[in-house]
């Protein structure tokens, strides 16, 4: 009788614990899977901030660039009225 209890007690141990064991995998799974959306994420938001700190410098660049041009036009500007006076 002593068998067959402890035969009954490791079936139950067995049809208890096998589904816990698949929730746990299942569980370690979606974890995984959250990381790497987080982690994709994360790439994606690095790349949109690195493309955009490159368009800021560009069109700093440009600022730059025709704020120099607008100075050498006004430079011309009065170098000919100097020259029609």
């Amino acid at each position: 009788m002593d068998h067959e209890i402890m035969k009954i007690l490791a079936l139950g141990t067995v049809f208890l614990g096998f589904p816990t064991l698949i929730g746990s995998f299942v569980l370690a799974y979606k974890n995984l899977r959250i990381k790497e959306k987080r982690m994709e994420s994360d790439t994606l938001h690095e790349a949109k901030e690195m493309y955009l700190a490159e368009r800021t410098l560009s069109l700093q660049e440009k600022e730059t660039e025709l704020e120099i041009q607008k100075l050498e036009l006004e430079i011309r500007l009065l170098e000919r009225k100097q020259l029609d006076s």
